[in-house]
Order: structure tokens, then C-alpha cells, then sequence
């Protein structure tokens, strides 16, 4: 009996050793399990780091590229000139958006005791508006087309040339061209001549008056300059053949009210007067340059 009880209370230890070994084996795993889990989260945690790194300097690299890209494609440049007190800045922008290549040349003028804001803010102003007025379609018809359907690129050109500029006047011509889509081009001419003691534009019949003589010679120069120009650029057969609408645009063209409002740059001398070259041909574009020296 004795011996019985022996065995049962050997046996109720050995379970109770078992229970307690079970309970300790489990806590360690429990522990264990733990340890892994943070470390594992803790890697987790490290390459998502690491991930947003690479995000974050892959997008700089790329501000960084479209930023030398487009400093690249777009630049300005700023010259001077002197003319006695008078400084002349020469603006040139250059750049590339959507297909379009612009290249703009303008100035802008300043003196220490002269004002020419309004002459500059009329310059500004006329390349502005030309720009408006013919970019947009050259805009909507590459975004239309797609770029790859559009064989040669779109190009808008704007320069211009310096006539007299003294601290009496300043007269300069801003010279407009555009290829747009479907071959299309656009020639434009726009004058400026400045009178810097009234600070304002000044017209052709400001600066010579109502002199008849002087309107009688300048048409006669100009219609014999257009006549060569006609006779070199046309065969004796299309000669023969506008040779009468040649002598009707030279009356439209010509008359005293066509010659007073025709765009011109004074010049050291005389003038510059820029004629349509519609003159010459009806579905010609451009301007005819022919100066005219004042008779003294």
C-alpha cells in the first residue's frame, strides 16, 4: 500500500515537472517569437526607408534634369549699346515649347534724363501681340496633330533693325515672320519713330508737314524702285500679264493717303519706307525695304 502511494505521488511530480517544463518551453517560445517579430518589423521598417529614399532622389534627379533641360531650351541674353547718352538694350529670348521654336530680338531704350517708358512699352507690346496672335494656332495644331504627324517644326522670328537714334528721335522697325501649320506664313512689319522731347510716336506728316513736292518725289522714287524689283522678279510674259493690275496697285499704294500711313524708319539722311510686297504680286508676303534720301 505504502509502496502504492510512492508511485502515485512520483508520478503526480513527474506530470507536474512535465506542466511546468511545457509552461517555460512556452513562454520561451513566446519570447523568442517576439524578438523575431520586432526584428522583422524592424526590417520591414528599414526598406520602406530605404524605398522613400530612392522616391525622394529619384525625383530630385529628375527636377534637377527638366531643369538643365529647360534652362537649355530657354534663354534670355541682354546686350548694350551706346548712342551717346542713350542706352540701347538688346532683349533676345530664345526657346522651344510644344514643337514651336521662338527667337525674339527686341529693344528697349534708356537715358539719365529721358524717359522712354512709353516708347518701350509700345515695343513690348507689338511683339506681345503678334505673338499672341499667331502662336495659338501653331499650339492647338501640334497638340492636335500629335508630334509625331507634325513633319517640320513651327518657328516665330522677331527681329528688328536700328534707324536714326540721337536725343532728338529714335525710329526703329521691328521685322515679324511665322511658318505655321499647313505651310502657312505670316510677314509682318511694324515702325517706330519716337520723338523724345514730346515723348510720343511722331507720324510721316509730323515729321515733313503737307509739302506736296515731298510726297510728289517719294511716290515717284518708290514707284520706280517697285518697277525694277517687279521687272527682276517676273519673265516678259507675267510681266505682260499683271502689267495692268501692276499699275492699278501702284495708284492703290501710292496715293498721298497710302504713302502717309506706310511704315517707315527714319535714317541718317532719309527714310526707309517698307511697301507690302503685295504690290508686286497679290499672294506675295513680306515687305519691300526701299529708302528714299530727303532732297535738300
Amino acid at each position: 500500500m505504502e509502496e502504492t502511494s510512492k508511485i502515485s505521488r512520483e508520478r503526480k511530480s513527474l506530470r507536474t515537472s512535465i506542466a511546468q517544463g511545457y509552461d517555460l518551453t512556452k513562454k520561451t517560445s513566446k519570447r523568442v517569437l517576439k524578438k523575431n517579430l520586432e526584428k522583422i518589423q524592424g526590417h520591414v521598417f528599414d526598406t520602406r526607408a530605404f524605398v522613400i529614399s530612392l522616391l525622394l532622389l529619384g525625383s530630385l534627379l529628375l527636377l534637377l534634369g527638366s531643369f538643365v533641360l529647360l534652362s537649355r531650351r530657354n534663354s534670355i541674353t541682354i546686350k548694350e549699346i551706346q548712342h551717346g547718352a542713350i542706352t540701347e538694350q538688346i532683349i533676345t529670348k530664345h526657346r522651344t515649347r510644344q514643337g514651336i521654336e521662338y527667337l525674339v530680338v527686341y529693344p528697349q531704350f534708356s537715358a539719365p534724363e529721358a524717359s522712354f517708358g512709353p516708347l518701350n512699352e509700345i515695343i513690348r507690346d507689338g511683339v506681345e501681340v503678334f505673338l499672341r496672335e499667331h502662336v495659338w494656332d501653331a499650339r492647338k495644331d501640334f497638340l492636335y496633330q500629335g508630334a509625331e504627324r507634325v513633319q517640320t517644326p513651327y518657328s516665330i522670328n522677331i527681329g528688328y533693325k536700328d534707324g536714326l537714334i540721337n536725343e532728338d528721335v529714335i525710329s526703329v522697325s521691328l521685322r515679324l515672320s511665322a511658318h505655321l501649320p499647313g505651310e502657312r506664313r505670316i510677314e509682318d512689319a511694324q515702325t517706330y519713330t519716337y520723338d523724345v522731347q514730346k515723348k510720343k510716336l511722331v507720324s510721316l506728316a509730323e515729321l515733313v508737314g503737307e509739302k506736296q513736292e515731298f510726297y510728289d518725289d517719294l511716290r515717284t522714287q518708290l514707284i520706280d524702285a517697285v518697277t525694277i524689283i517687279f521687272d527682276e522678279r517676273n519673265d516678259m510674259y507675267e510681266i505682260a500679264q499683271q502689267e495692268s493690275s501692276f499699275g492699278q496697285k501702284q495708284e492703290l499704294f501710292f496715293s498721298r493717303n497710302a504713302l502717309k500711313n506706310l511704315n517707315f524708319m527714319v535714317v541718317d539722311g532719309g527714310f526707309v519706307f517698307y511697301v507690302p510686297e503685295e504690290v508686286i504680286k497679290t499672294d506675295s508676303l513680306g515687305f519691300l525695304e526701299i529708302p528714299y534720301q530727303v532732297k535738300s
